[in-house]
């Protein structure tokens, strides 16, 4: 290979990185880190670390005709709606994403406070950080591969 085509091939693959750092990867990481946050209000988790048992559970309130409310079988935060789960969107940026939630008492759960038991179902893990460098590495290979 010529010295003009490795040039050329090199500037090539420098702009398609600036346009997939810039845009195609903060969609991509969005798009795959969402349904892993919504899968911790499935597993009554965050990434394996269970979240504390609600009373409602603990202690069922039976109903006049002696059989459980729905409320003592329903999912830890998942309420009558499944609101807060079906919340979490992502907002990519330009070379960023944010993953969020949209109900205003998502923070009081995530976070806990001095009543509330936190039960965390945003944030930092080391799963998350594993699915962005593959997120990341996919990209990139995909993009180096192109001639």
């Amino acid at each position: 290979m010529k010295m003009k085509d490795l040039s050329r091939r090199w500037a090539k693959h420098t702009v398609a990185i600036g346009k997939a750092i810039e845009s195609d990867l903060p969609r991509l990481i969005g798009q795959r880190l969402v349904p892993m946050y919504k899968q911790n209000f499935m597993d009554e988790s965050f990434f394996g670390t269970r979240w504390k048992e609600v009373q409602r559970r603990s202690h069922p309130r039976r109903l006049r005709s002696g059989r459980l409310g729905a409320a003592s079988r329903r999912r830890i935060l998942t309420g009558e709606t499944g609101n807060l789960g079906r919340s979490i969107h992502y907002r990519a940026h330009t070379a960023s994403v944010t993953v969020y939630s949209d109900v205003p008492y998502a923070a009081y759960h995530n976070g806990g406070t001095a009543r509330l038991a936190r039960r965390q179902f945003l944030g930092q893990h080391k799963r998350v950080s594993e699915a962005v460098e593959r997120a990341v590495r996919e990209e990139l290979t995909k993009i180096l591969k192109q001639r």
